[in-house]
């Protein structure tokens, strides 16, 4: 059993929320229709789209239509065939977010294997970077400031002697008294 893996709840909601976003994003709509009508577009028809659209495009052979949602099939080395659904980049965020709080507010990088194995999420690398947890940040260690930096010979006993003063020091020799 693989302790990193989704419960099949948990994966059937992250699922849900993809299909609703899939629904919702024109440009989804737009590779799906390409598909259902079976036309390979050109470059210069699409080059002016959104990136998402660019690279759906561009991979239009491993992309399928299952009940009317949009897959991606992976092939691994050995043949096998696997689908995962394809997430439009409106709900990447949403996404991300319920995969690090399911996973108990791991990083994010330690996460993007099994995001990738429950959805395509185009630029995955490039979008988790970007994602920021306010819990996460908030429970990170203050980044302390480096103390200065004394030169050794300072720190010699009777060779030198270096302090900060916060204010001017009385000096007496003799009787006479000198403010420095």
């Amino acid at each position: 059993i693989d302790i990193l893996q989704l419960d099949q709840y948990e994966a059937d909601s992250i699922e849900r929320m993809i299909f609703k976003a899939q629904d919702k994003c024109e440009d989804t709509i737009q590779v799906k229709g390409v598909l259902q009508m079976e036309i390979v577009p050109d470059l210069h028809e699409y080059r002016t789209g959104s990136p998402y659209i660019l690279a759906m495009m561009e991979q239009l052979n491993s992309l399928c239509i299952k009940r009317n949602r949009l897959y991606k099939e992976n092939i691994n080395i050995f043949g096998v065939r696997s689908y995962v659904v394809v997430a439009p980049p409106s709900s990447v965020n949403e996404i991300l977010k319920k995969m690090h709080e399911n996973f108990a507010h791991t990083t994010i990088w330690k996460l993007e294997q099994i995001i990738a194995q429950t959805a395509y999420i185009h630029n995955l690398k490039t979008v988790s970077r970007q994602f920021q947890c306010v819990q996460c940040n908030l429970a990170a260690s203050p980044a302390a400031r480096q103390a200065r930096k004394l030169p050794i010979r300072s720190s010699m006993i009777g060779f030198e002697l270096h302090i900060d003063l916060c204010f001017f020091p009385t000096a007496q020799i003799d009787t006479e008294k000198f403010k420095m």
